[in-house]
């Protein structure tokens, strides 16, 4: 086999309906943008056993000795779940990692290899990453050659918009090509791969070219991991959104219903403020303990919205146009202006928000936050029709109050890869 080198390209994310709510076991619709993550790894020939990694859009480029980084890594026995050993761990099992023992364990790791102070970003960026080095690819009986990693990416940090779940979902399904690919040069169908100590496992490896669903499966329970690391208590809709693509309806604990496909197109704006997702999910979960009386039907009347919004874009896969196609858009357009109100009733809109839902009113569009709120992004429907002059004008009244806007469809392709 001569030197392996492929792209996984995942896109990032929008939340339609049940910002919060889904938190709390309410319905949530979530659509892929067509704004994606590009992780690249090209394994490298010659002697240098070097591990080089570079995300630059958090400004970050580390090299390690590949050899060095594996005695160490291989030295942390992965803590699991309830003291079990390793036997019960492979591969298919990341539920049973115990992840603040984990986090420790890399934090001093990450302190102990690192010249200068990282970023709270570049951080939680080296965690995801050897959170899922450690776990996926030190439990495989496979070698480990010298690589470089690429990280590129269309998505805002911190702003809503999936960054960290394409991020996550990106490295899962990275780590994944490349341990699957090992195995199809060195396994016959059926053998264990797990290495000794782990839990026998099986990878039967049919396509390189494409991940097929119990694949996709596996790669969003690996990044859900990482969410945990990046938002503390995730939902897990924004890394399967992110692996499956399309529009899905998703229940915590529910599994996801794959919408119908759909020609919708969005206006995304940027507000460019940065916000805590865990801090705002907490904000609300205090409200609600605070004054559940009030807060519990607003969750409700949360669900109500998104489960309605979720019939009509199910009806909207058997309308070519015309008037009652426009009629069902504008449905979902009176659903977003509902949305957004009752999200101003949890406190976790923003004047820039409230701003930008202003400016798209007075051009005839109905905007409102999408995320966790408190900045990151807003959108609204783009009517089919909506006439371009029109939209150039929000576009420039949006820019002179310093805000980024951007046309993109909804319900794009799920994880992919592709060799180069």
């Amino acid at each position: 086999m001569g030197l392996l080198s492929f792209v996984v390209s995942t896109p990032g994310k929008i939340i339609l309906h049940g910002e919060h709510s889904v938190v709390f076991g309410k319905t949530a619709l979530a659509a892929s943008l067509n704004l994606r993550t590009c992780v690249t790894l090209k394994e490298n020939g010659g002697k240098e056993e070097r591990l080089t990694l570079n995300f630059p859009k958090v400004s970050l480029e580390k090299q390690y000795n590949l050899t060095e980084l594996k005695n160490h890594l291989h030295s942390i026995s992965i803590p699991l779940l309830n003291d079990m050993s390793s036997t019960s761990f492979s591969l298919e099992t990341p539920e049973l990692i115990d992840l603040s023992s984990l986090l420790e364990l890399l934090q001093t790791f990450l302190k102990q290899s690192s010249d200068s102070k990282l970023s709270t970003e570049q951080e939680n960026s080296l965690l995801a990453f050897f959170c899922l080095f450690v776990g996926m690819l030190l439990s495989v009986n496979i070698e480990l050659e010298p690589l470089t990693i690429f990280v590129d990416t269309d998505l805002s940090i911190g702003a809503g918009v999936g960054s960290s779940a394409s991020f996550s979902v990106s490295l899962a399904a990275t780590f994944f090509q490349y341990i699957r690919t090992k195995v199809a040069s060195k396994y016959e169908i059926s053998q264990n791969i797990s290495r000794k100590s782990f839990k026998p496992a099986k990878l039967n490896v049919t396509n390189l070219t494409y991940f097929n669903d119990k694949e996709k499966d596996l790669i969003s329970r690996w990044a859900f991991l990482n969410e945990k690391i990046m938002h503390g208590n995730p939902s897990g809709i924004d890394n399967m959104i992110c692996t499956y693509g399309s529009v899905i309806e998703f229940r915590k604990n529910s599994g996801i219903k794959k919408l119908p496909g759909v020609n919708l197109w969005i206006l995304l704006v940027d507000t460019g403020i940065s916000r805590n997702t865990a801090s705002l999910v907490e904000r609300v979960a205090e409200k609600k303990r605070r004054f559940s009386q009030v807060i519990d039907p607003v969750l409700d009347a949360l669900d109500g919205v998104a489960l309605s919004a979720s019939a009509l874009i199910g009806q909207l896969a058997s309308h070519s146009g015309g008037d009652e196609l426009n009629l069902q858009v504008g449905k979902l357009e009176e659903l977003v202006d509902m949305n957004q109100a009752l999200l101003v009733c949890l406190d976790i809109s923003h004047p820039s928000l409230n701003r930008i839902c202003d400016l798209m009113s007075q051009y005839g569009l109905h905007g409102k936050l999408t995320g966790a709120g408190g900045g990151g992004f807003a959108f609204s429907l783009l009517p089919p029709g909506y006439p371009d002059d029109k939209l150039n004008q929000l576009l420039q009244h949006l820019a002179a109050e310093g805000f980024k806007g951007t046309q993109t469809q909804l319900g794009g392709a799920g994880v992919s890869v592709k060799q180069i």
